[in-house]
């Protein structure tokens, strides 16, 4: 009995290391085999898949069958600061393919951030095989209130995304810093919609958060037709319809058409500001039925260089010293203009005063041109600094600029408060900035003055005589423009 026995347990024990060496290569072999790769191609229907479910730590590799270089990155554009790391940081060569390794659970919006209109959407499982994100009901992240405008947009039109987007506003200091991009983004989706017959019709509130819904749209247009007759009938229509609510629908319109021939500029001017600018300007000549919108069309172009400089994309770099140094490169006066006011993002960006920010228009050569471009940089000043609490320092940072530029610098801010205040409400906030005890009794008249002028120039005149009769007699005659 006892040899058999001993045999029979020898047996098990053998049988139980044996199982335990299987379990142990198993594990090893998944473990060497559960980080897989996949492969999304950028070809003329859009990145195919556009969506893509993965574990975390598998790898996608994306290339391009259009012959020309391209960008794959992480939503929002141009910023890409959902998922910065997502991101090659520079344009891939047509015969090249860059590869990312995901490392982050959750669903990743991206684009081509030569071609915006170009997108998609990466989904990366957690390692228990789930869908691991933060509910966007408790995080109030900018994918997250992007989604939710997108989703209202898709659901119950664009006048309630407009809506929606106005509410997350005045409920969310966070997405204050991010309107712009959202609206860009709906801007962008809404095409989509436009181009099915499903978008219905425009309102006033397109114009919320810097009109960034026009910047979106038209990028989008000019980047997928890439024709100046439709870009022009688009604005026109767009100008015909709102001129009972607002003058500047057009204009703005037109802005978005500069904006957005440059976020899909040609890789091939690569580091070059003046190549990448060029064909933008040209688009806007082309397009631009008269001088106002030609300025409107250029200040676009602009401002999107302005952008990739500050960001030092596509190989670009500005001197510090001097930000408005590459406008000088223009014979035309009305190009420099464009150009000067636009390099307010620089400016601004880089100082850390609204005085500092100023300071640079006194050095530019053309002695007219420097008004334009400090009204220009208080006005972007405008959509960070929107605190009440701050309006002293606003004016007398102002009053603190070279003596030609004061006046510029003030109606840049209550320009920027209507551009970037909350929908339906800048007006409260100015008549507290025209109210504030730093100015003296002539320059509060003189406020609210300019104050009425920018609502004329911004909505309808009915909405100008609303918002003066809100005010007391005595600035209600001046708000109107009656003296």
């Amino acid at each position: 009995m006892g040899i058999p026995f001993k045999r029979a347990l020898r047996s098990r024990v053998l049988l139980w290391f044996a199982a335990i060496f299987v379990a142990f290569a198993v594990l090893y072999f998944w473990k060497g085999q559960k980080h897989a790769t996949f492969e999304i191609v950028l070809t003329r229907d859009g990145f195919i898949p556009s969506r893509l479910e993965i574990s975390k730590g598998d790898s996608v590799t994306f290339r391009s069958e259009l012959g020309k270089e391209f960008w794959p990155a992480s939503d929002l554009h141009p910023t890409h600061d959902i998922y910065p790391e997502f991101d090659p940081k520079m344009p891939v060569k047509p015969d090249e393919e860059w590869t990312f390794v995901f490392n982050k659970p959750g669903v990743w919006k991206f684009h081509d951030h030569l071609a915006p209109n170009y997108r998609g959407e990466i989904t990366v499982l957690a390692d228990d095989g789930t869908l691991s994100i933060a509910s966007c009901e408790k995080s109030r992240s900018a994918d997250c209130m992007e989604a939710e405008v997108i989703s209202t947009l898709r659901t119950k039109g664009l006048d309630k995304a407009l809506d929606k987007m106005a509410e997350l506003y005045g409920s969310s200091d966070f997405f204050k810093t991010v309107c712009h991009s959202v609206s860009h983004s709906i801007g962008r989706e809404a095409y989509q919609l436009y181009v099915q017959n499903k978008l219905g019709s425009l309102s006033e509130k397109a114009s919320y958060c810097g009109y960034g819904f026009y910047h979106g749209f038209m990028e989008a247009m000019v980047q997928t037709e890439g024709t100046v007759a439709s870009a022009r009938e688009f604005c026109s229509k767009v100008g015909i319809l709102l001129r009972s609510q607002t003058v500047d629908a057009e204009g703005a319109c037109y802005h978005g058409i500069g904006h957005g021939t440059v976020d899909g500029n040609d890789p091939r001017a690569e580091g070059d500001p003046l190549k990448i600018v060029t064909p933008g300007l040209a688009l806007c000549k082309a397009a631009a039925p008269n001088d106002v919108f030609l300025h409107r069309c250029t200040t676009g172009v602009f401002n999107s260089l302005a952008l990739m400089f500050w960001a030092h994309e596509h190989g670009l770099s500005y001197d510090k010293k001097d930000p408005y140094a590459f406008c000088s490169t223009f014979a035309e006066k009305s190009l420099r203009q464009s150009c000067y006011e636009q390099m307010n993002t620089l400016v601004v960006l880089g100082s850390n005063s609204l005085v500092e920010a100023i300071n640079p228009a006194s050095t530019i050569p053309d002695l007219d041109l420097r008004p334009f471009a400090a009204k220009s940089t208080a006005l972007y000043y405008a959509q960070s600094h929107l605190d009440p609490h701050g309006f002293e320092d606003v004016i007398k940072s102002c009053k603190a600029a070279s003596p030609n530029l004061v006046n510029s610098c003030i109606d840049g801010f209550i320009s920027g408060t209507v551009e970037f205040g909350k929908p339906g409400e800048q007006h409260k906030l100015l008549t507290d900035f025209c109210l504030n005890q730093a100015f003296s009794d002539g320059e509060r008249t003189s406020c609210f003055r300019k104050m009425g002028e920018v609502f004329l120039l911004t909505f309808s005149s009915e909405r100008q005589k609303e918002i003066c009769e809100t005010l007391s007699p005595k600035y209600r005659s001046v708000c109107l423009g009656d003296n």
